[in-house]
């Protein structure tokens, strides 16, 4: 009789399965091997049949497309002519293709033809405003891709945007150029529905061709000049090819003391120099002179002789806070030293916007005054501040007061309209009689209803400009 303890047999039990388990594993790794081996060497031949296959396919893609621009191109010669005189361009589109608005500074021709999806070509020719390049003026809330590329020799910005409305998305391909004192943009517009997936591809090449065409017709010798904007001031001039990489510098011009008058003048001179011109040579430089207003009015009413030259400094232009001229007598310098340039250079000075937001000060208002405590930055240049009042140095009238009003007390209200204000929520009430404002308040706070309010002046010029300022200054408001 066997005495020994069952449990002694596990081991031996355990054993055995371990090296059938090994035996198992071995035998997988050897089959793995063999099969991988096998697949490693037959792998290059399927892969290359494949390629082969796929480079047929787009060799053959190729030379269809090949084939179909050639075919098209071709009857470019037949497609009708859109010439605009006025802004000096010109394109060809096929006859079938559609005129459908022209007005002002737009044209837009319906590309549908090609396409289930509604899609326009809009040409604009607009004012650039103060930016340094030309961009799509037409808005779209996100753009995807923006890029300088040539097409037809013309540098264009080329920008790919899309813009979600209700149930539809418009996408859109632009190409813009500022030539001149416009900016010309091509932009097409494709509409569809916002689950439906697009090819921008597919629905750009009509209008691809169309581009293709374009040109302009102008001769203008300045169309290709470079620009020189100075926003501090607010002003641009355009200077010739032969002035690339030009300098800028900006000084402090001393005048003298004449005719019993105690004013000093000292004011900013913006001087341009053509490269191939040294330190030593400055009367060929572009000397631009900056008055203030008041200056200026000092100049023109008493004839101040503010040089050695028993003349006045020649008037350019002006804005609404300085004025631009020319020191006495440059123009004979350029004339005997031959500069002609220079003397067409400063017949090219365009007024821009100037920036209002450099050399900021911080106004800060107590809780008492107006329910919150608040700041804002505000330009000396342009506001005195006086006690609480901010009141606007060249627009006779202009004047904001913080403070508290209720809104039940207003009377004559104009307009009222709800704005943002640096991310703020606000009411902008317009107060006045017969359509004439004299004043604008704007709340921050409907509960507390603290206000600012903008008196504004008489001219309907200033107002604006008035109504402009402040709203730059409040837009940095802080509670």
């Amino acid at each position: 009789m066997n005495n020994e303890p069952p449990l002694e047999h596990i081991p031996k039990l355990i054993m055995t399965f371990t090296v059938i388990i090994l035996i198992g594993i071995l035998f997988g790794m050897l089959g793995y091997y063999l099969g991988n081996k096998n697949v490693t060497k037959n792998t290059p031949v399927a892969v290359k049949y494949q390629k082969d296959q796929l480079n047929k396919i787009n060799e053959k893609e190729t030379e269809n497309n090949k084939q179909e621009d050639a075919a098209f191109l071709e009857k470019i010669a037949d497609w009708e002519t859109y010439k605009n005189e006025e802004f000096g361009f010109e394109i060809k589109y096929p006859e079938n293709v559609e005129k459908i608005y022209e007005k002002n500074t737009e044209i837009r021709f319906d590309l549908s033809l090609d396409s289930t999806n509604y899609k326009y070509l809009s040409i604009l020719y607009t004012e650039p405003g103060i930016s340094p390049r030309c961009i799509n003026p037409l808005t779209v809330s996100e753009v995807i891709k923006r890029e300088d590329i040539e097409l037809n020799d013309i540098e264009f910005v080329k920008e790919i945007g899309s813009e979600g409305a209700t149930g539809s998305i418009y996408n859109s391909i632009s190409y813009s150029k500022k030539r001149n004192d416009k900016c010309f943009s091509l932009n097409l517009i494709v509409k569809s529905n916002a689950s439906e997936e697009i090819d921008l591809d597919k629905e750009s090449k009509l209008f691809n061709y169309i581009l293709s065409t374009f040109k302009f017709t102008n001769t203008d010798k300045t169309a290709d000049w470079m620009t020189y904007s100075n926003k501090k001031y607010g002003f641009e001039i355009t200077l010739l090819e032969s002035w690339k990489g030009y300098k800028v510098f900006e000084k402090l011009w001393n005048g003298t003391t004449l005719d019993g008058h105690s004013v000093k003048y000292e004011g900013p001179k913006i001087i341009i120099r053509n490269p191939k011109w040294s330190e030593y040579e400055t009367w060929q430089d572009i000397p631009m002179l900056v008055f203030t207003k008041d200056e200026w009015r000092l100049i023109e009413a008493n004839n101040l002789n503010i040089f050695t030259a028993p003349i006045a400094p020649k008037k350019l232009g002006e804005n609404n806070r300085y004025v631009f001229a020319l020191p006495p007598r440059w123009i004979g310098f350029t004339n005997t030293l031959g500069q002609n340039e220079a003397q067409k250079i400063v017949e090219t000075l365009k007024i821009i916007a100037s920036d209002k937001t450099k050399d900021l000060r911080t106004y800060k208002g107590s809780k008492i005054k107006i329910g919150s405590a608040f700041s804002f930055k505000y330009s000396p240049e342009i506001w005195s501040l006086e006690e609480i009042d901010l009141t606007h140095k060249d627009l006779n009238g202009c004047t904001l007061s913080p403070g508290v009003l209720w809104r039940n007390r207003l009377v004559n209200i104009i307009s009222s309209e709800d704005i943002i204000l640096n991310d703020y929520e606000a009411r902008k009430v317009k107060i006045g009689a017969e359509n004439s404002v004299s004043s604008i308040n704007y709340y921050f706070d409907s509960e507390t209803s603290a206000v600012f309010n903008l008196s504004v002046p008489e001219n309907k010029k200033d107002k604006a400009t008035c109504e402009e300022d402040i709203e730059i200054m409040l837009n940095t408001i802080s509670f």
